[in-house]
């Protein structure tokens, strides 16, 4: 009997992009092509990723980043509570709906090299998500000493996960408002704000609380970034879109560097398409 062969047609390999083919496969209830047929290449430090020692995957669009962050998520959900966010949905499209984007920069390239305009705001929403997390375990916070931030607390608590980035983005506003700065008016003529000259004390107290609880609760979570990059709008926009991009890595890189001398199993994965050699990173093959 001769052998029937499926038509190329027949043959199920799954979307282009792999966040495509993981929200279709949640639609069709089935697993995503990607993860039952993952397959690492040789030189893939995939123990490295799960135990932590690596975190950030760098390669050029089309060479597998997603697909390989996906798959790590997969491997830790049933250890870790995780979550995955997409760069340009979580941060540069809400970004844009707040007054503190649009603050003027400095020229001066190397005064623009030491701004870390959006560091301390990425900063704030990674840590609402964590501290959001570890309420899956507990609801009871008392004992970690929340001190003067129990009011955000309160909001992380009662808030769903996909409202945090607005709820982050917006204490941020409050942050600034307390302070008696006008962003409405800070004009390239009047004034050239730091954000995290006035972030950075509240983020610090905000922190300190989510290491105090991950600790006493021995939470074990991961948050994935995924589709860190940015494309030209416009002149105007360039500028701070690179800067977002590149203070959401030295967010994450800082506060792996936090949860590791405190001996906490909290990661922050990423996946970009910058070479950001500076930072602990391993390099997708084009």
């Amino acid at each position: 009997m001769a052998t029937i062969y499926p038509t190329f047609g027949d043959i199920r390999v799954g979307e282009p992009d792999a966040n495509v083919e993981y929200y279709n496969a949640i639609r069709a209830q089935r697993n995503p092509i990607f993860l039952d047929a993952f397959f690492a290449i040789p030189n893939f430090p995939i123990e490295q990723f799960l135990s932590g020692e690596k975190f950030l995957i760098y390669g050029q669009k089309g060479t597998g980043k997603t697909a390989a962050i996906r798959y790590l998520e997969n491997r830790l959900k049933n250890e870790f509570t995780t979550h995955f966010l997409v760069f340009r949905r979580s941060f540069l499209e809400e970004s844009d709906l707040q007054a503190f984007s649009t603050i003027p920069l400095m020229l001066d390239e190397a005064k623009v090299e030491r701004l870390k305009h959006f560091h301390h705001a990425i900063k704030r929403i990674l840590i609402f998500i964590l501290i959001k997390q570890t309420f899956a375990n507990s609801t009871n916070y008392e004992d970690d000493r929340p001190g003067a931030d129990v009011t955000w607390i309160e909001k992380i608590k009662n808030s769903t996960i996909g409202d945090l980035i607005s709820v982050g983005f917006d204490s941020i506003t409050a942050i600034f408002n307390s302070a008696g700065v006008n962003l409405e008016k800070a004009t390239a003529g009047v004034a050239l704000l730091d954000a995290g000259k006035l972030l950075k004390r509240n983020n610090d107290d905000l922190l300190n609380f989510l290491v105090r609880r991950a600790k006493r609760l021995k939470i074990r979570s991961c948050i994935f970034v995924d589709e860190i990059h940015f494309a030209y709008r416009s002149e105007e926009a360039l500028q701070q879109d690179a800067m977002l991009v590149r203070d959401c890595i030295l967010a994450m890189h800082s506060l792996n560097d936090r949860f590791t001398e405190e001996r906490l199993d909290l990661r922050i994965y990423s996946a970009s398409d910058l070479n950001t050699s500076s930072i602990q990173l391993f390099h997708l093959p084009t």
